[in-house]
């Protein structure tokens, strides 16, 4: 199962979620995340975090270096319900767009932000 959801952020959410983007994605799923691309590559690398139904955020492990300079294999992390995996870091140069895994929709707070229905 894996659903997308687009939502709009509120100061609140970005601020609790940790991104300056106005949307973030919420994908609803029941399978294990690989946490990849955690290291430079061409001006992008991925960056890898946990967040409890709260918004506090906790730190995942996951290599930082590639695999031909000692990083180790890309770990998989299964969602909970306590615990919701976020992607966020740099695309081109640039902030990129924060993805959540999580296992149910309504740990999305109304005050973080409000679905896009399109």
């Amino acid at each position: 199962m894996r659903e997308h959801h687009t939502f709009k952020l509120t100061s609140t959410g970005k601020r609790l979620l940790q991104t300056r983007k106005t949307t973030a994605c919420v994908i609803v799923t029941d399978a294990p995340v690989r946490l990849y691309g955690g290291y430079w590559d061409g001006g992008s690398r991925n960056v890898w975090w946990g967040v409890d139904r709260n918004g506090k955020p906790s730190q995942l492990s996951y290599p930082t270096a590639p695999p031909q300079f000692g990083g180790g294999a890309d770990p998989d992390v299964m969602p909970t319900d306590d615990l919701i995996i976020a992607q966020g870091g740099t695309f081109c140069g640039k902030d990129r767009q924060v993805w959540f895994y999580a296992t149910r929709l309504d740990w999305f707070k109304p005050e973080w932000g409000t679905e896009v229905v399109k």
